[in-house]
């Protein structure tokens, strides 16, 4: 009868413990922190365990090394399984450390990104708010072209805010501390800074495309380094360095940058004049920021340039003249001019090779571009690069007719016409390419 009883207790226990394990902890879900604003050792893009929703309290109950804590609803993304929590945490890894705050009084977070959408929160100027994603590209909202920024406030409201305002930032610290370090920045002086500035002619030769390869270049242009406080001057002519000590803001928008005689004045978002002094005198300069590769556009073109070229060479490769001797055109447009006559020292420079190389830097007018196909220019060995000499040319038959330019006709790389009288030069090809 004992051993009966016996039996029934232990049976009952190993019910009695099954039941009291089966009542232990449940998880309703997993979470992904968005924004943790305590210190309490979670992370943003953190995934936890969630164990219960209080709608009362506005809260989630998540579990922390053992340990409950609560979470603003606004704060953590739910998910019912773990895969989709996991998922939405790789996306969001590269904006855990993403703030941003408002530039102006009032800017609107809307129920969808769109500008007509249900405005639902207004930001303050100053207010910090977390970035949660960003649109895949730009959107045009007036005469605005910007990102939408999925958003969530310091108390919990998410949204789609307009990029146009904003102050998008990185930080693994306090956002708010950031915040009124970023504010107290001169966004004027900033623009200087934190851009690479060409010469005003960039953008013309951009505009007209129309390159003067000999100034439109990489290493040309005003080159702010903001961390070793130097800036970097080159022109096709010099270069200089600027190093400075600190920035004083001496008008509106004017600023001298104390230790160097620069100075610098902004006129709207993409453009500034600098100014400075060059052996006793005063010199200045106006600069834009351009959106465009400036590498791509030289490469297209260096490719231009050959392609007239390879034009030629197509035609043949060795030309010769009763008067003007022999030219030899070869890869890479090198060339050999043989026995110029009494080209040289007239035309051609009198300290002259005979080798060097072509180029087609300039560009015909509208008068005269039905009369030749293009300008050539020949680069001597052994003289400077601006005393290139150039001419109008024009295959005709079984030759080449070239009329000689002085560069007083050539304006803004267009050449207007030729000298009076006109030099005349007439090529027979010897040698044709197969």
């Amino acid at each position: 009868m004992l051993k009966g009883k016996l039996y029934y207790f232990v049976i009952f226990g190993l019910i009695l413990s099954l039941f009291l394990t089966s009542c232990g902890k449940k998880y309703i879900g997993y979470g992904v922190i968005l924004w943790n604003k305590d210190s309490n050792g979670i992370q943003n893009g953190e995934i936890v365990r969630v164990r219960q929703q209080s709608n009362i309290r506005k809260t989630y109950l998540i579990e922390k090394n053992d340990e409950e804590l609560e979470v603003g609803l606004g704060f953590l993304r739910f998910f019912g399984k773990r895969g989709d929590a996991e998922s939405f945490a790789r996306g969001y890894s590269e904006y855990i450390n993403t703030f941003a705050f408002s530039l102006n009084n009032g800017l609107p977070i809307r129920e969808e990104p769109k500008a007509n959408a249900k405005r639902i929160y207004r930001l303050r100027k100053g207010e910090v708010i977390k970035v949660i994603s960003r649109g895949e590209k730009k959107e045009a909202v007036g005469a605005y072209e910007n990102y939408w920024y999925d958003v969530l406030t310091e108390d919990g409201h998410e949204g789609y805010c307009y990029g146009q305002f904003l102050r998008v930032f990185q930080t693994k610290g306090n956002p708010v501390e950031m915040v009124k370090r970023l504010m107290a920045e001169d966004p004027v002086l900033n623009s200087i800074l934190e851009k690479t500035w060409r010469p005003e002619y960039f953008k013309e030769m951009l505009e007209e495309n129309k390159f003067d390869l000999n100034k439109f270049r990489m290493d040309i242009g005003f080159f702010p380094n903001r961390d070793e406080k130097v800036i970097k001057l080159v022109t096709d002519k010099y270069s200089l360095v600027f190093r400075y000590t600190g920035v004083d803001k001496i008008g509106e928008n004017r600023y001298l940058f104390k230790g160097s005689d620069l100075r610098v004045t902004v006129y709207g978002k993409d453009k500034i004049a600098i100014f400075y002094n060059l052996e006793g005198k005063n010199v200045s300069g106006v600069y834009v920021s351009v959106k465009e590769d400036i590498q791509k556009v030289i490469q297209g073109e260096i490719e231009r340039r050959d392609a007239i070229y390879e034009s030629l060479l197509e035609r043949g490769k060795q030309m010769s003249s009763r008067f003007y001797g022999n030219i030899i055109l070869s890869d890479n447009r090198r060339f050999v001019w043989q026995n110029p006559g009494k080209l040289k020292g007239r035309i051609i420079p009198g300290e002259a090779g005979d080798t060097g190389v072509v180029d087609f830097n300039y560009y015909l007018s509208e008068k005269i571009a039905k009369d030749y196909d293009g300008v050539i220019t020949f680069y001597f060995d052994g003289v400077p690069r601006d005393r290139g000499v150039d001419f109008l040319y024009r295959t005709v038959n079984n030759g080449l007719r070239l009329v000689y330019v002085d560069r007083n006709n050539i304006e803004n790389l267009i050449v207007k016409g030729t000298s009076v009288p006109p030099v005349i030069l007439y090529f027979s090809y010897t040698e044709q390419t197969e």
